[in-house]
């Protein structure tokens, strides 16, 4: 529903849904995600900067973490952002199939 309300430009609702979709998961990261980018897509700045400063602490999984940065990256039309992160999915997932831990946020 939080998708439709952003579509038709009601970001009010949007987020009310957002949040409670979020909730409601506890705190699935892609519940976390579309709370990020409603934010973004509604102007709230700070406060798709605030999920992600939370959601960096929170989320121990780096591909979890990785997606709500790119999603939220991307609602704020961060490149720098997203293309930090997407470096760090490739240390990730590097291609001699061993696992990095290099944050996404560096």
């Amino acid at each position: 529903m939080a998708e439709i309300y952003r579509r038709e430009g009601k970001y009010s609702e949007a987020i009310v849904e957002s949040k409670t979709a979020a909730q409601l998961s506890s705190n699935n990261p892609n519940s976390l995600a579309d709370v990020g980018l409603t934010y973004a897509a509604s102007g709230g700045r700070t406060h798709a900067l605030e999920i992600l400063r939370e959601t960096r602490v929170s989320l121990s999984n780096p591909v979890c973490r990785s997606y709500l940065l790119v999603v939220v990256y991307s609602g704020l039309g961060e490149e720098q952002g997203i293309s930090r992160t997407q470096r760090s999915i490739q240390g990730i997932f590097s291609l001699d199939g061993q696992s990095s831990q290099r944050s996404p946020t560096q």
